[in-house]
């Protein structure tokens, strides 16, 4: 299953085989904290990040996500 995160630039989740796996952040950190904060989507039930550049479409939600896991 590949899910299209509703955040500015590009975040996806992709469940595969009981594996989540989150390809980018999109633009903004809070964005991204709403988009995960859902039961389906769990920021802590992720297995792996993946940041495919560093632009900040891409990877500019991830800068604050460990920090938004350890909260949980």
């Amino acid at each position: 299953k590949l899910l299209a995160l509703p955040v500015a630039g590009d975040s996806y989740l992709l469940h595969s085989q009981g594996v989540k796996i989150l390809v980018d952040g999109g633009h903004s950190s809070l964005s991204l904290s709403t988009a995960l904060s859902s039961p389906d989507v769990a920021a802590r039930e992720l297995d792996i990040v993946v940041c495919t550049h560093a632009d900040l479409d891409h990877a500019g939600g991830l800068v604050d996500l460990l920090d938004m896991v350890r909260s949980d």
